[in-house]
C-alpha cells in the first residue's frame, strides 16, 4: 500500500478520483492530512502503529516542510527507518525544497519526479505518480507516463476536462447582448475537480441572464494581475462584449487630479481597452494587491509604488467576495459570530484591502463519501470537499447580476434610493449623520446625479427646503404625523402583499418577528390596511426616511440591539425599495443607519440574518465619515456596503446664538450684580428663567 501524507485536501480528492484508473493492486492506496491526525489526541500514534507497518511506500508532501508536523515528522522518519519503508518527502510549495528532499530515503530523482507529478496535479498525473512509485521503488512493471504540465490558468466549463480557449468559450457559451460576470477560483479546485460550488454559481448566474466566465488560477498576485489582463480586459486577449472603459495609469493619475480624460488619448497598453466583464465574483482568499517592500504613505495621501493596485484600478468593475468557508456548515451555523477567525482573516479582512464587496458564505468544507464510507482508503483520514449552499449562492449571484445590469443601464433609466437616518424618531433628528451636513449633502448628491445624466426632478433649492418637504409630506414622528400624510405617503404596501412576502421569509425570522411585533402587518405605520413609507419621489430618485427599529420606553437602546427583531414595517420598507419603487441601488447617506446593527451573525451572514432579509441583493453604497473605520466595517461586512469615505468637518469656533446668547448675557450680569447691586438679583433671576423656559 502506498500512503500519501499531504497538507493539501485537494491532493486527497484527486487521489480518490485517480483510483478508478489504477490496477487493483494499487487501488488500496490511501491518503491523509497530517493536520487531521495531529488535532486528535493519540491519532498520529494510532496511524504509526496500525498503518505504517502495512505501507510499502510513504510519500509526504508538506506545506512548510518538516515544521508542518513538528515532532511527529521525526517519529515518521524513525518509524519508516525501523520498518524499512521507503520515505519520500517533498515541498507543498510550487517551488522545490532541495534541502527537505534530502531527507528522503529513495534516490534523489524519485523525490524530484514525485514533486513534479504533485506540483502539476490532476487525475492523470496522480495516476502516473502511483505507477511511477510502484515501478521505481518497488520494482513493479505497470508502466507510467512522465509528469505532464497542466495549465496554470484557464477557463472552465462543466463537462470539459480540458481548459477551454477563451475565444471558443465566448463563441459557444456567451451571448454578446448579455452582461458578463467573471468567476475567479483556485486552480487547485479545477485540478482536483472540486467544482460543485463553481457549477452552482455558473448555473445561478446564467439563470439570471448573465454570461458566466469561470476562470481558474493559482494566485491573482502573479505578474501584477496577469489573469485580469489575459481574461477580463479587452485588447489584451479577452475580447468580450462589455463596454466599460479600462483606465490606464495616465487616466488614474488624471482622476486623482480632477482631470476629465473621457476625450483624451490613452496609453499604448490600454489605449482602447475595455473591461471584458461587467462584474467579478472572486472566491479566492487574501488580497490581490500586494506589497513590494514596505508601503509608505506619501504627501497627498497616496501610497508609493510598493503597494501595487494597478490591476484593480485598470479593471475598474465591482468585485464581489464570495466566501468559500474552510469549515463545515454546522460549525458556522452554531457560531454567533459566524465565520471562524481564520476565515475572517483570509476571506474577509485581507480581501477588504482590495476594496472587494463582502458577501456571504457560498460553500462549506464538508466530509463526504470517499470509499463510500467517508474515509479515504486504509489510512482512516477524512475526505473533505466544498459543498455549495444553494440559497446563499443564489443571493450572491443575484447581487452580482444586479451590479452587471446596472452597469449596462443608461443613467437616465437607473432608479436610486437615498435613505436618511432618523433616530430618535423625531422630525428634528431627520438626517442626523455624524460629521456630515446631511441635508446639504443630499442636495449636492442630487445635483451631481442630475449632471451625470440621472433623471432627477424638482430638486429642492437647499437642504432646509428638502427637510421641510420631507416633514410636510410624511415622517415617522407621531407628533407631526397626520391621517392625510399617511394616506398620501409615497410608498404604500397592501397588507396582503406584505403577508405573502413575510410567509416566504425563513421560518425562524417569521417566529422572531411575530414574537416581538405580532402577526403581519403589525400595528406600526399601518393605514387603511397598508404599510406606508415616508419619503419624496424626485423623478427616478426616492429620498426616504429610514424606519424606526422599534418602540418602547427606551427606543434608542433598540437601535443596536442584537436580539430584538425589526418591525414588519422595517422589513416592508426595504423590500418596497426593491420591489415597489424598483431601485437599482441604495445609498445610505452618512454614519450611520440601523440596518447593519440588526440581529444576525457578525460576519458571514445567513439567509436568516436581518440585513440579508431586508437587503438581500441590492447594490449598497454608503458615504461614511473616515475616522470611524470600526462602524464602517460593520456596514461592509453585514450589508455588503461599498464605503465612500468623507472627511471630518472643518474645526471652527462654536459661538452661541439667539436665546443662548441672551441667557449668557443675563448670567454674566447676574454674577456682577451679586457683588455690586444685589437689589437687581430677583429681576435677573426672573429674566433668566423666562429665557430658559423658551
Amino acid at each position: 500500500m502506498i500512503v500519501l501524507l499531504t497538507t493539501s485536501d485537494t491532493d486527497i480528492m484527486t487521489l480518490e478520483r485517480a483510483k478508478a484508473a489504477l490496477p487493483d493492486s494499487l487501488a488500496n492506496t490511501g491518503a491523509v492530512n497530517p493536520f487531521a491526525l495531529m488535532q486528535e489526541s493519540g491519532a498520529f500514534e494510532e496511524f504509526a502503529r496500525d498503518v505504517l507497518p502495512n505501507a510499502s511506500i510513504v510519500l509526504a508532501r508538506l506545506l512548510g516542510g518538516d515544521k508542518a508536523m513538528g515532532e511527529h515528522f521525526l517519529t515518521l522518519e524513525s518509524e519508516c527507518k525501523r520498518l524499512g519503508v521507503p520515505l519520500i518527502v517533498c515541498s507543498g510549495e510550487p517551488v522545490r525544497d532541495a534541502l527537505f528532499e534530502r531527507r528522503s530515503t529513495t534516490p534523489p530523482i524519485v523525490a524530484q519526479t514525485a514533486f513534479e507529478y504533485l506540483n502539476h496535479g490532476g487525475v492523470a498525473n496522480i495516476t502516473n505518480l502511483l505507477r511511477f512509485l510502484s515501478d521505481e521503488a518497488l520494482g513493479s512493471g505497470y508502466g507510467y507516463e512522465p509528469p505532464a504540465p497542466l495549465p496554470q490558468d484557464g477557463v472552465y466549463r462543466a463537462g470539459r476536462l480540458d481548459a477551454v480557449p477563451l475565444d471558443e468559450y465566448r463563441r459557444l457559451y456567451c451571448d454578446a447582448d448579455k452582461p458578463t460576470a467573471a468567476l475567479l477560483f483556485y486552480r487547485a479546485h479545477w485540478v482536483s475537480q472540486n467544482l460543485e460550488f463553481v457549477d452552482a454559481m455558473v448555473d445561478a448566474l446564467e439563470r439570471r441572464g448573465c454570461n458566466a466566465l469561470p476562470v481558474f488560477c493559482s494566485s491573482l498576485r502573479e505578474d501584477n494581475g496577469a489573469v485580469f489582463r489575459k481574461y477580463l480586459i479587452n485588447g489584451n486577449g479577452a475580447n468580450g462584449t462589455s463596454r466599460v472603459h479600462i483606465k490606464n495609469e495616465s487616466d488614474i493619475a488624471a482622476d486623482r487630479n480632477g482631470v476629465d480624460v473621457k476625450g483624451g488619448s490613452h496609453g499604448a497598453n490600454n489605449g482602447n481597452a475595455t473591461a471584458a466583464v461587467d462584474v467579478v465574483i472572486c472566491t479566492q482568499s487574501f488580497a490581490m494587491s500586494h506589497h513590494r517592500g514596505v508601503a509608505r504613505v506619501q504627501a497627498g495621501g497616496e501610497t508609493d509604488a510598493n503597494w501595487d493596485i494597478r490591476a484593480l484600478q485598470q479593471l475598474d468593475v465591482p468585485i464581489l467576495q464570495a466566501i468559500v468557508a474552510t469549515e463545515p456548515r454546522a460549525l458556522w451555523e452554531e457560531r454567533e459570530i459566524g465565520l471562524s477567525p481564520m476565515d475572517i482573516a483570509m476571506n474577509v479582512a485581507l480581501p477588504e484591502l482590495d476594496g472587494r464587496i463582502i458577501t456571504v458564505p457560498v460553500s462549506f468544507k464538508e466530509q463526504v463519501n470517499a470509499d463510500m464510507d467517508g474515509k479515504d482508503g486504509m489510512t482512516g483520514g477524512e475526505t473533505r470537499r466544498y459543498v455549495p449552499d444553494l440559497s446563499q449562492t443564489e443571493a450572491v449571484c443575484s447581487l452580482a447580476a444586479r451590479y452587471a445590469r446596472m452597469a449596462r443601464t443608461p443613467a437616465s433609466e437607473r432608479k436610486i434610493a437615498i435613505v436618511l437616518s432618523n433616530y430618535p424618531t423625531k422630525a428634528s433628528r431627520l438626517g442626523n449623520a455624524v460629521g456630515l451636513d446631511t441635508p446639504a449633502s443630499a442636495i449636492n448628491l442630487l445635483r451631481a446625479m442630475q449632471n451625470a445624466g440621472y433623471t432627477v426632478e424638482d430638486i429642492p433649492a437647499h437642504g432646509d427646503e428638502l427637510m421641510r418637504q420631507l416633514i410636510d409630506r410624511c415622517t415617522y414622528d407621531a407628533d407631526f404625523l397626520t391621517p392625510e400624510q399617511m394616506r398620501n405617503a409615497e410608498g404604500r404596501v397592501p397588507a396582503n402583499e406584505y403577508a405573502a412576502l413575510f410567509a416566504a421569509l425563513p421560518k425562524d425570522v417569521q417566529a422572531d418577528v411575530r414574537a416581538d411585533w405580532g402577526e403581519p402587518p403589525g400595528s406600526v405605520y399601518v393605514d387603511d390596511d397598508h404599510l406606508f413609507m415616508a419619503g419624496l419621489r424626485l423623478g427616478n430618485v426616492f429620498v426616504g426616511i429610514q424606519p424606526p427599529r422599534g418602540f418602547g420606553e427606551n427606543p434608542t437602546a433598540i437601535y443596536h440591539s442584537p436580539d430584538i427583531a425589526p418591525t414588519h414595517h422595517y422589513i416592508a420598507f426595504y423590500r418596497w425599495l426593491r420591489d415597489g419603487f424598483g431601485a437599482d441601488a441604495v445609498v445610505h447617506l452618512g454614519k450611520h443607519g440601523t440596518l447593519e446593527w440588526t440581529p444576525g451573525k457578525g460576519v458571514g451572514l445567513s439567509r436568516s440574518c436581518i440585513p440579508e432579509v431586508c437587503l438581500p441583493d441590492l447594490p449598497h453604497f454608503y458615504p461614511f465619515i473616515i475616522n470611524n473605520p470600526g462602524e464602517g466595517t460593520q456596514a461592509k461586512r453585514r450589508s455588503h456596503a461599498v464605503i465612500i469615505d468623507h472627511l471630518v468637518p472643518a474645526m471652527t469656533t462654536a459661538d452661541s446664538y439667539g436665546d443662548i446668547t441672551r441667557c449668557e448675557q443675563l448670567m454674566d450680569e447676574y454674577a456682577r450684580a451679586q457683588g455690586m447691586d444685589a437689589q437687581k438679583l430677583p429681576m435677573l433671576r426672573q429674566q433668566i428663567w423666562e429665557v430658559v423656559q423658551k
